[in-house]
């Protein structure tokens, strides 16, 4: 049997001196006993050691020959040998397990208590999680795939945010999120929300020493769903990176042009129509020259009829009348045609969606204006959310932007941007509102109602409307100051009856006349009308300059202030005037009844509903009834007047027969203006139910 050690080469040769001796002894035991071994019993109850020193390390083979021959002796001599002293084996088995447990130690064992092996400590594992950082403050929703898709290339959206241990406060939360989303720095805190199944958000409650690891890790039940960054105060500013990128070229079979591949569709139908202009641009061309050589043979058939009669004639020279036409405007319907062609017909883009709150129209279309990939060239897709944080449930076509653009013009009208009568407001200076150009976004409002929505602003006063048009205005008068106490000052002054009654006023005044940069000294007494003159107009409109060219700019959205300084009679009647209401004649000429074949039990139960209904009108034009026309026009439209180019499909009235099911109020599709008209056997239970139903249906479903 041969094995092989690997043992340090001083440990091998205290081992072969130990050895050695133990040999020695057992030989000469046996030569004191006179037994007879011979030298190949010996050699072979030796064992054989060769040892070859590498370095500090020694190989050392053993190798164990046969067992050793029995010993030829009498029992004498073996009584003699058991009788003779010797080493003990129990000393010398000693050593050599000591040795052994001293060369071959157990590996990892406690040196100072030799308890066994050491207990490895658990690490602990860092805590991760997905979060996915919103733009917008308020936000009730989940993000659609392409916002998402979008928000990442801005540097935010969702991330795996991963922290340096599982414990923390709300500081090293807030560290550990502004390193993954550096934008965040900008909202002025943040909130966390998590969403539910029907992708709606929840805000999360925040404590008072704010969010914790502890408190998301082992209080909030979120699982592997992420968590929502909602800015508090203020918006991101999103600006995707600028990715170079080269066109793809293709080239078009019929005119041979490389053209963009993306635009290689628009290209094809323009080349179609070039050439279908082209040929017949050679028919007209065609025909001209036979309609040219026809002509021609005329004239020679008529030069030789006269030939035998000439009479000479005087030619005078032709009166040119010099007449100066100057440029007339273009009508309000191919004006606003203009403007809508711009906006494009295809579907809503994803950050073109404005969700709107019905308590807050005006914060919902700033915070829509704000984003940085808002379109007005594209359509708008409006979502109205009720109290419960839910969708109302309607699918905007048409008409949930024609109720958002109504319901915005009103709330633009009483703003603090604007002061003055119902029917003719002058802007008003906001500081705060200025600095950070919410005048120009006020502008770019009305311009989408106009366009998009067909809701005219009609609340401008004539000195606005006049200013925005670049057109020269009159002196301002005291009525057009709306400030009560600017107003009486001024008035004091004008209404003096002597110079030092007049300084008097002014002393009085002296504070806001020099804001106003006015003289605040009179050295004659008919000094007072100027000055009057001068500071109302300082106020009224030197100090709303800055505010008034934000509106402007605001109005270049899609052409519309160039259309107004362009055409500012016809377009006047938009801006200035008051809302019209609408009509009796309008809204019984608006629709298009839809009946049933005449002589039908259908037909004769319409032919009621029909009388029933145009009564009704009668009695609310009167004002008699709780509802008036332009409810009823919102009920069916969205929309309180009729806009200026009309609806897109003209509006329908149809009737709700019962089919199983008892419908009894009054239906209505906004997006393409269809009333439904419920069926009563009596006149007063018909009234009743429109009534009910109109005034207990604000938003959008049925009543």
């Amino acid at each position: 049997m041969i094995f092989k050690l690997i043992v340090r080469s001083d440990d091998v040769r205290m081992l072969l001196e130990q050895m050695r001796r133990s040999t020695a002894l057992i030989a000469q035991r046996l030569e004191n006993a006179g037994s007879p071994v011979s030298d190949g019993a010996s050699n072979s109850s030796s064992p054989s050691v060769s040892a070859e020193s590498s370095g500090s390390v020694v190989a050392a083979r053993y190798t164990m020959s046969a067992p050793v021959p029995q010993l030829h002796c009498t029992q004498m001599m073996a009584s003699q040998l058991l009788q003779t002293p010797s080493i003990p084996s129990s000393s010398r088995d000693d050593n050599v397990q000591r040795d052994l447990a001293r060369l071959f130690r157990p590996y990892n064992t406690l040196s100072c208590s030799g308890r066994g092996p050491a207990q490895r400590r658990k690490k602990e594992v860092p805590w991760s999680h997905f979060f996915f950082c919103l733009p917008e403050p308020e936000t009730v929703s989940v993000p659609t795939k392409e916002e998402a898709l979008y928000y990442e290339e801005c540097g935010i959206g969702k991330k795996l945010v991963t922290f340096a241990r599982n414990t923390g406060d709300h500081s090293f939360l807030s560290e550990h999120l502004y390193s993954a989303f550096p934008l965040l720095t900008e909202a002025g805190g943040f909130s966390l929300a998590k969403s539910d199944r029907r992708k709606q958000l929840s805000l999360l409650p925040i404590p008072a020493s704010g969010y914790s690891l502890e408190y998301l890790r082992c209080r909030v039940e979120i699982k592997r769903a992420p968590l929502y960054i909602i800015p508090l105060q203020r918006a991101l500013t999103l600006q995707p990176p600028h990715i170079e990128t080269t066109a793809v070229m293709e080239r078009c079979l019929s005119c041979q042009v490389n053209v963009p591949l993306c635009g290689l569709a628009q290209h094809i139908k323009t080349c179609a129509q070039t050439q279908e202009r082209a040929e017949e641009a050679q028919l007209l061309s065609d025909e001209r020259t036979d309609n040219e050589d026809e002509d021609a043979d005329l004239a020679a058939a008529i030069l030789e009829s006269l030939q035998a009669d000439v009479v000479v004639q005087i030619e005078e020279p032709p009166i040119v009348l010099d007449i100066e036409q100057g440029e007339q405007e273009k009508d309000l319907a191919s004006i606003l045609k203009d403007l809508q062609s711009q906006v494009d017909e295809g579907p809503a883009p994803p950050h073109n969606c404005i969700h709107v709150t019905r308590d807050s129209v005006l914060d919902s279309a700033f915070r829509a204006l704000r984003r940085q990939r808002f379109n007005p060239r594209h359509r708008i897709d409006i979502v109205f959310i009720d109290g419960a944080g839910q969708s109302e449930g309607a699918v905007d076509d048409g008409g949930p932007t024609r109720e958002f653009f109504r319901l915005l013009v009103v709330a633009i009208k009483d703003s603090i941007f604007f002061s003055g009568s119902e029917d003719g407001k002058n802007l008003t200076l906001v500081s705060r509102a200025l600095a950070s150009g919410e005048y120009k976004l006020v502008g770019k409002m009305i311009a989408l109602a106009l366009i998009h929505g067909g809701t005219k602003p009609s609340f401008f006063s004539e000195r606005l409307y006049t200013e925005i048009s670049g057109q020269d205005t009159s002196d301002v008068t005291l009525e057009e100051v709306d400030d009560w106490d600017v107003k009486g000052k001024l008035q004091r002054i004008m209404d003096a009856t002597s110079l030092e009654e007049a300084q008097d006023a002014v002393a009085e005044a002296c504070g806001f006349l020099s804001l106003l940069g006015c003289a605040s000294f009179l050295s004659t007494f008919e000094q007072r009308l100027t000055l009057v003159k001068e500071a109302a107009r300082a106020f009224v409109v030197g100090r709303t300059q800055g505010a008034r060219t934000q509106l402007v700019e605001g109005l270049e959205t899609l052409g519309v202030a160039e259309a107004v300084r362009s055409n500012p009679g016809t377009l006047k009647a938009l801006f200035v005037g008051g809302q019209k209401q609408v009509q009796l004649e309008e809204l019984l000429e608006l629709f298009n009844v839809s009946f049933s074949a005449p002589g039908s039990n259908r037909r004769q139960l319409e032919n009621t509903a029909f009388i029933f209904w145009k009564d009704w009108l009668l009695e609310v034009d009167e004002g008699s009834r709780p509802v008036t026309l332009g409810q009823i026009l919102v009920f069916a439209s969205g929309t309180d007047t009729i806009p200026p180019l009309g609806f897109p499909t003209r509006p329908k009235l149809v009737f709700l027969h019962w089919e199983g099911v008892p419908r009894i109020f009054p239906e209505a599709n906004t997006c393409d203006v269809t009333l439904r008209l419920p069926l009563h056997s009596s006149y007063l239970a018909f009234v009743e139910h429109m009534e009910s139903g109109i005034i207990q249906s604000p938003t959008f479903g049925f009543a």
